[in-house]
């Protein structure tokens, strides 16, 4: 099993296997290609946490002052949080899957792929909120910015719960 850590620099996992965590201070932390049989813990204080093309049974990503971007990973739990940062989500969502992804002072983007449909609910405080996708069933507030939006888009078997303060 594998964990790497580091305090003043990046660390880089590429086609690993058992990883478990991988965390640095002060630089980016970036896996791509792992297939994870258990759960991968990645974060950075100071810098960018990337996962592309990552299978995990849960995934969390932290970072205090960076941005967080993941692409076509494969999970049934993903949690995202960034502090002072953008955090985008890239990909298909799994069936059943259950995506938490907070920012406090940054932009949270959402590009879906695939057609897996999913339970949105989405607030900021004062930032926006925009939906490119029809949704049903749910309620959102309209006063001057768009600021909380909940529904159901497709089948609704994936839940994707998006909170930001500032962003």
């Amino acid at each position: 099993e594998l964990t790497m850590e580091s305090v003043s620099g990046n660390v880089i996992i590429m086609n690993g296997g058992r990883v478990a965590g991988a965390k640095s201070i002060s630089g980016n932390v970036e896996i791509t290609g792992a297939d994870i049989d258990g759960n991968l813990d990645a974060s950075s204080v100071s810098g960018t946490v990337t996962a592309r093309r990552v299978k995990a049974r849960q995934l969390s990503l932290n970072t205090v002052s960076g941005n967080l971007a993941v692409e076509d990973v494969e999970s049934g739990r993903v949690e995202l949080q960034a502090v002072s940062g953008n955090v985008d989500l890239i990909g298909a969502l799994a069936r059943g899957g259950r995506y938490t992804v907070s920012s406090h002072s940054g932009e949270i983007k959402v590009i879906l792929s695939g057609n897996t449909g999913f339970e949105l609910d989405a607030t900021t405080f004062s930032g926006s909120i925009r939906s490119d996708l029809p949704l049903t069933g749910g309620s959102s507030d309209n006063r001057r910015r768009q600021r909380e939006v909940r529904g159901v888009y497709g089948d609704g078997s994936a839940v994707l719960d998006l909170n930001t303060f500032s962003g």
